[in-house]
């Protein structure tokens, strides 16, 4: 290994729980309560070779530097149940977190849940949540890597002008030579920032939930969800940190743009767009998942229909404040990332248990199309459908066989030369569309 270290995480917890003996007049039950402390302490120490630390790895864009950190949190929390009648209740909780970073954060919750009719249930809930910079975040060196970036634009390219190329530091006579890097990929300075502050979110969800009597077995949900994060712990992305450069000359971005001082690149030792944490990014989310899930008895044996179905309406991104919202619903590149972000997507499943001790299985995912807003070689993305199949024979009580095909069909992923590296790999997506092909695997297992 060419890695020495490790990272650790300490916790120590204690929760009461239980009913209190207080209920409403209306109430069947009592409310009851849970109470309880945690304690946490998140170290790491990494420690790479000295190969790896010069940066003499050849493809890893720069040295990999050691990563050293930890801290401590206290957190205290408590919910309550609250039956109001016999078909109404609420649920509150409260979370205090105290951490050595000199950070505390709290978050709270309120949910209604009330059976309004035999077949029909209704539910909703407001929370607030937080998250806390990773060791990373905070602790990270200083050091090199690379990003995807569609071309220098103040190369022979000459997209830009040269008074707005000024403002990133390049040299009126290196304007319009060969700046471009032959793998589209330029150096980018990372590293952590220990002032960084937790990110905050906000989240509503409102949900039907249909039982009908009429059709045993059939539970059906509607869900609308909307989330808001403030303050998104991340980087300026150094496309937008150039692009911002180039149109305004705002030394806020501007300094962030580091030319090689000889031939003015940004991607030959001693050019690089700098970037580190801190928070920044405002997102809201907006859509509905629809589930539903049928049970019922064949001539074949008991049949289990059940899917998935979520509808994207909005994917609003801010990447500094006071900058207008950008669409991301429906795209994927640039400041949306490298994620395919689309409107529609789905699982859906068909197992048949039958009297042969085992159980016979059919699944379609589906990911609706998104279109490409990088503007260079932009590729839009069809929408993909997968096939896959698998058995579960289980002939006696402690053993278990499974034989499966994923991707029956074989489809092939789509490519890209815009996927560039993680989470882009071999000019696709591979955790996000199946680039493996056709997959077939077989799994005994034995338990004692």
């Amino acid at each position: 290994t060419n890695v020495l270290g490790d990272s650790q995480q300490t916790i120590l917890a204690a929760v009461i729980s239980g009913e209190t003996g207080l209920a409403l007049p209306s109430a069947p039950s009592g409310i009851s309560v849970a109470v309880g402390y945690e304690s946490r302490t998140l170290k790491t120490d990494y420690r790479p070779d000295l190969p790896s630390r010069t940066g003499d790895r050849s493809g890893s864009g720069g040295a990999t530097l050691a990563l050293s950190g930890s801290y401590d949190v206290n957190e205290y929390f408590f919910e309550v149940g609250v039956p109001v009648t016999d078909s109404l209740s609420a649920e509150i909780g409260y979370r205090y977190a105290d951490y050595s970073t000199d950070n505390t954060t709290d978050a709270y919750k309120v949910g209604v849940y009330w059976q309004a009719h035999e077949d029909v249930s209704l539910r909703a809930s407001y929370q607030t949540s937080t998250r806390h910079a990773s060791l990373t975040g905070l602790y990270r060196a200083q050091g090199f890597g690379l990003v995807d970036l569609d071309d220098d634009p103040c190369g022979e390219s000459k997209t830009r002008s040269q008074a707005e190329c000024a403002n990133t530091g390049l040299a009126s006579d290196l304007y319009g030579t060969d700046l471009k890097s032959p793998a589209d990929q330029y150096n980018i300075r990372t590293g952590g920032n220990p002032e960084v502050a937790p990110e905050e979110s906000t989240s509503v969800t409102a949900g039907l939930v249909v039982t009908p009597t009429l059709l045993p077995g059939m539970t059906f949900t509607v869900d609308y969800f909307s989330i808001e994060v403030l303050d998104g712990i991340g980087s300026i992305p150094a496309t937008t940190s150039l692009t911002k450069c180039l149109d305004t000359g705002n030394s806020a971005f501007c300094n962030l743009i580091n030319r090689n001082p000889v031939n003015g690149s940004l991607w030959l030792t001693g050019g690089y767009i700098s970037t580190q944490t801190t928070n920044l990014s405002e997102e809201t989310v907006e859509g509905v998942d629809i589930i539903f899930s049928y049970n019922m008895d064949t001539r074949l044996g008991n049949l289990l229909l059940e899917g998935v179905t979520t509808r994207l309406t909005s994917f609003e991104l801010i990447e500094l404040p006071g900058e207008k919202a950008l669409e991301c619903a429906g795209y994927w590149g640039a400041a949306c990332g490298k994620n395919p972000l689309s409107k529609w997507s789905g699982n859906y499943k068909a197992t048949l248990s039958t009297a042969y001790e085992a159980d016979v299985s059919l699944s379609v995912r589906y990911l609706g199309n998104t279109d490409d807003l990088n503007t260079s070689n932009p590729i839009d993305i069809d929408s993909q459908s997968y096939l896959d199949m698998a058995v579960v024979w289980s002939p006696f009580e402690n053993y278990q066989a499974r034989f499966g095909i994923n991707n029956v069909l074989d489809n092939e992923p789509p490519v890209t030369s815009n996927a560039g590296t993680a989470p882009g790999n071999g000019n696709t997506f591979p955790a996000y569309f199946d680039a493996l092909g056709r997959y077939m695997f077989l799994t005994v297992e034995a338990s004692f």
